[in-house]
């Protein structure tokens, strides 16, 4: 059986779109360690799992605020990009919204 804290982070890491092997390369940990605790073989401990879950809220965050670009199925390197900067998910939007304004404002001229 896994904690509470660790069914959130499956979750979380199934609304983002993000296998457990990428984000073990995001987490920096082994993908073997976190899929055992997923199946609750393994117990990664209560301040590990509370890392895990505020990495996977921020990793959420940040490919909502990617819509509608998506990313690369096991491309885990412009989100850990992302997440090294500290850029903010509305800052992300932003920028997507910028992206397609030039974009529909080029076609209509």
């Amino acid at each position: 059986m896994i904690s509470t804290t660790l069914a959130r982070v499956q979750s979380n890491l199934n609304a983002a779109g993000l296998s457990a092997s990428v984000f073990a390369k995001i987490a920096g940990v082994p993908a073997s360690s976190l899929t055992e605790s997923f199946r609750g073989a393994r117990y990664a401990g209560a301040q590990e799992e509370a890392r895990w879950l505020t990495l996977s809220v921020r990793c959420l965050e940040l490919i909502n605020a990617l819509r509608p670009l998506t990313m690369e199925k096991g491309a885990w390197e412009p989100l850990q990009m992302l997440l090294e900067v500290n850029k903010q998910p509305q800052e992300v939007r932003r920028a997507i919204g910028a992206v397609f304004e030039e974009t529909v404002n080029a076609n209509v001229s």
